[in-house]
């Protein structure tokens, strides 16, 4: 369908319409005006022809001369010719012809017209002027009866010559009405199509968005109302969008701050949204990977089932998987369907759930269980099989008494023992979750001379020396004693799997990013596949030997736990025959 523009279609109607009603006026008028012409000219000829009949003198048939003079003279000044007949037909007078050499008009039609005693009227071709002419012809009565007859007669074209001047001037007449008209249309067609136009640019900008422009009123009162609602409209859409905007923003901020995953599919499976934690757990982009299937973005057939399942009959569904190409992460993965304001389903949402660490701490805890059963079920069986050897036999016996109560003493001390570091190791956890670990400027020369200065004995038992290098300006931000019970950990066991005659030192350094304490010793080294697992509690490398020197498994987990508990981290470094060195790294003062 053709479209074209108010403007051009109200001005060329309006000017159309006018242009038909000129013309139609202009062709009724010009018939109008044909006719009265006529009938103009035939009054006139009778007019001409009853003025000559009554000054021809009574006897003008008996003095044709006087009849022509007569003719002449009124021909001259009405400009029509006269013709003067007698009874018989017989020309007697003729302003355009001799006479005498003129034929019989007795049978012309206005002539016999005239002798029957009638007024005769005819319009036709003239064989005297050779050109159409209207003729009117009376009777001349003398006594009662026609004795001749006086024609008046005028061309035709004379009368289309006048009725053209008239013409010109009626065409005139209708061309400055068009160009009125056409001014007046064109006004007319601006002022109606110029609100139009500046409506549709308002409505243009609302399309865009620009909800500040308002539609000026009119004195249309049509328009007016049509401005009045684009107005009104503007507005509520202006408050629809801002709550849309509004709502939009928080969810997109509950989303973004969501730590499950969060994935919205439409009916037809295809990604419509994620979040950024479901970008992180699975993967995805949200600018590449929108549109795509959910067996494109889901690499897990279970969590796929689940929610081929839940797009196609709807509920809510729940699995645990383990996701990733190393298969290292666990995922809690819920479906549910998706609806709309009418309760009928437009897609699914899939919630993601990293549990990998809680399943991490429960086989921590888990084996936390066993190992801490297994640790305090040896020495519990140990003091009960002294106790029932003393109860059975040993009694009275003071070698066998001593023996057995010492082994007692000693597992009754490694009971004890343990009970401690797992006191200190759930209280510095606790300490780390409540954050109530308190922070003060350390001098670590004074720390660290004062943690050795602690083991000198058992250091002088094994024959061991203890060396501390320091700067004497070197601070840390830190809790003492949980720092002085790191440090003593590390150097007990340093003494402890050492051999006799050779040395440990303890130190404390700075580098770009951190204040590191370190404790090398020289003893038998860590073989490298014990290295990762050396801070996990109750691991040890040698049982036995960990074992004899009463270690409880827990001093290395409390180390770790410590250093965590400052912001720091710990690491090992070792080389079996010649040694390892122990590293506790705390931020720097003021990082």
């Amino acid at each position: 369908m053709n479209k074209h523009r108010l403007f051009w279609g109200f001005y060329l109607t309006a000017l159309s319409m006018t242009l038909v009603a000129v013309m139609a006026a202009a062709a009724h008028f010009f018939r109008v005006m044909d006719d009265r012409a006529l009938q103009e000219a035939r009054r006139e000829l009778t007019v001409r022809a009853e003025l000559t009949r009554r000054l021809l003198p009574s006897d003008i048939f008996e003095r044709p001369a006087e009849a022509q003079a007569v003719c002449e003279d009124v021909a001259r000044v009405a400009n029509v010719r006269l013709t003067v007949m007698d009874g018989a037909g017989h020309v007697l007078a003729d302003t355009e012809r001799d006479p005498a050499a003129m034929e019989n008009h007795a049978t012309r039609p206005e002539m016999a017209a005239a002798l029957a005693g009638r007024t005769g009227e005819v319009t036709r071709d003239s064989a005297t002027v050779r050109a159409r002419t209207m003729y009117v012809a009376v009777p001349v009565f003398r006594g009662g009866a026609v004795a001749g007859v006086v024609r008046a007669a005028v061309a035709v074209p004379v009368l289309e010559q006048m009725a053209g001047a008239l013409r010109h001037r009626v065409w005139v007449a209708a061309i400055l009405i068009l160009l009125a008209v056409s001014l007046a249309s064109y006004v007319a067609a601006r002022r109606v199509s110029r609100p139009v136009e500046v409506l549709r640019y308002v409505a243009e900008a609302y399309g865009n968005g620009d909800f500040a422009v308002r539609a000026p009123s009119s004195r249309w009162v049509e328009l007016a109302e049509l401005a009045g609602s684009l107005n009104q409209m503007a507005e509520r859409l202006q408050d629809r969008i801002a709550t849309v905007t509004r709502q939009r923003n928080e969810l997109e901020t509950v989303l973004a701050g969501m730590v499950e995953g969060v994935v919205a599919f439409d009916a037809q499976g295809s990604l419509t949204r994620i979040n950024k934690a479901a970008a992180r757990l699975f993967e995805l982009d949200e600018a590449r990977d929108r549109d795509r299937n959910l067996y494109e973005v889901i690499h897990d057939p279970d969590i796929q089932a689940m929610m081929a399942s839940v797009l196609e009959n709807g509920g809510a569904a729940v699995v645990e998987v383990e996701y990733g190409v190393d298969r290292g992460r666990w995922l809690k993965v819920r479906g549910a369907p998706l609806t709309d304001a009418t309760g009928i389903r437009i897609g699914a949402v899939l919630v993601a759930e990293d549990c990998t660490q809680s399943r991490r701490l429960d086989n921590m805890r888990r084996d936390f269980v066993a190992n801490a059963s297994h640790e305090l079920k040896t020495p519990i069986a140990a003091i009960q099989g002294a106790v029932e050897s003393l109860q059975d036999w040993a009694l009275g016996d003071p070698g066998q008494e001593r023996q057995f109560v010492d082994m007692a003493a000693r597992q009754v001390d490694r009971l004890v023992n343990l009970a401690g570091d797992l006191l200190k190791l759930s209280s510095v956890e606790h300490d780390i979750e409540s954050r109530q670990i308190v922070l003060e400027t350390v001098d670590l020369m004074d720390l660290l001379r004062g943690v050795a200065e602690s083991l000198r004995v058992p250091a002088a038992e094994r024959r061991v020396e203890l060396r501390v290098s320091c700067p004497d300006s070197l601070r840390v931000e830190a809790n003492v004693s949980l720092l002085e019970q790191a440090v003593a950990n590390l150097l007990d066991n340093a003494i402890k799997y050492s051999e006799p005659g050779r040395s440990v030192s303890v130190g404390a350094g700075v580098t770009a990013d951190a204040v590191e304490i370190s404790v090398r010793d020289q003893g038998c080294g860590i073989e490298p596949q014990h290295l990762d697992r050396l801070f996990e509690r109750f691991y040890r490398v040698d049982p036995a030997r960990s074992r004899e020197a009463g270690g409880t498994g827990l001093g290395l987990s409390i180390v770790k736990h410590i250093a965590l508990a400052h912001g720091g981290s710990v690491a090992v470094s070792s080389v079996p025959g010649e040694g390892s060195i122990f590293t506790i790294r705390l931020p720097k003062p003021g990082a």
